[in-house]
């Protein structure tokens, strides 16, 4: 299993990527976020998580992670950031219970650089 769920791991690395939104210039009052949905790292990463996510038996916290990263669009992604950690945790503590059955669940071969 060390390379089974390498892609998921790698959430972790991307938590510097959740950065505080800079003001809007006209002088609108808004309250400042940290996205990271826009970032070029984190939407490479979202598309071989998906990617890695659908070869799993389609269990409800399985579709739940799904959805949730298809979800991010600046306005909750820390709040979403730190459900999507806690989500992925379970998913890889439990992997066998995810996997399909007399199947390795395949890999991309992209990593964060």
């Amino acid at each position: 299993m060390s390379e089974q769920f390498e892609v998921l791991k790698q959430v972790e690395n991307l938590k510097k990527f959740l950065t505080l939104e800079a003001p809007i210039p006209d002088g609108i009052v808004m309250p400042r976020t940290k996205t990271i949905y826009s970032k070029p790292e984190f939407v490479k990463w979202k598309e071989n998580a998906i990617y890695q996510l659908q070869t799993l038996k389609q269990e409800p916290i399985i579709v739940e992670t799904i959805e949730l990263l298809n979800g991010f669009n600046g306005w909750h992604d820390e709040s979403d950031f730190q459900k999507l950690q806690s989500k992925i945790e379970v998913i890889i503590k439990n992997a066998e219970k995810f996997t399909v059955e007399g199947e390795k669940a395949s890999m991309p071969s992209s990593h964060l650089g």
